[in-house]
């Protein structure tokens, strides 16, 4: 289990943000509704947050439109695709250790995808203060992003690509939390610490549109 801490851009006090990694897995084909039950959430805190990303890969038309985490709306940061999708969701939760997680599509089955979740302490407003994704066409084998300097210290990233159970995803200026590979292309969920930084995912297989999907908050 990953977690990192980091002081810069919060306010004084006992509170320090903590970001901690909890839970990736690829989410296979041919849904529109993916449930993971029981997804570890870590201690129950007054202040904590759960942040859930979803990668994959279809036609563009398809969106993700609702989650929910522990039986609530989760709000949805923001939901793009360009025959790769990505969305990076989140939502306070005070108590339990454990969640059910779901996400919907809004228009048919994904051809593939992946998700990540982690959890956040100690931020000043559970509202990321920035977002971003980037879509890169088939052939180019990789997708970057720079968040605006000084827009937060704590990032959470995920990046799809590649078309088949070969594709690798890797990061520059990004930490990577866990990857995933399936029959219809990797992905992986990652983290970093540093704005006005060019993060860069990089598929090992180049067929395919890629995405990258970035939050982070402070």
């Amino acid at each position: 289990m990953l977690t990192i801490t980091n002081l810069s851009g919060f306010s004084s006090g006992a509170n320090r943000p903590v970001l901690t990694f909890r839970f990736g897995s690829d989410v296979g084909s041919g849904l529109s509704t993916w449930t993971y039950t029981s997804v570890s959430i870590g201690a129950a805190s007054f202040d904590r947050v759960v942040i859930v990303a979803f990668v994959g890969r279809d036609l563009s038309t398809n969106f993700v439109t609702s989650a929910t985490i522990g039986g609530s709306a989760a709000t949805i940061a923001f939901a793009t695709n360009t025959n790769s999708f990505g969305s990076i969701m989140y939502l306070p939760v005070t108590s339990g250790t454990t969640a059910d997680i779901v996400v919907n599509l809004g228009s048919g089955t994904s051809s593939g995808g992946a998700v990540y979740v982690w959890t956040l302490t100690g931020a000043s407003s559970s509202t990321p203060s920035y977002t971003g994704s980037n879509t890169a066409l088939s052939g180019v084998g990789s997708v970057s992003l720079t968040p605006a300097s000084g827009s937060a210290p704590i990032f959470v990233a995920a990046a799809w690509g590649g078309s088949n159970a070969t594709a690798n995803i890797s990061w520059t200026n990004a930490t990577s939390d866990e990857a995933n590979t399936s029959a219809e292309g990797g992905s992986s969920g990652a983290n970093f610490s540093a704005s006005g930084v060019l993060v860069t995912a990089t598929s090992s297989q180049v067929t395919g549109t890629m995405v990258i999907a970035i939050a982070g908050w402070t």
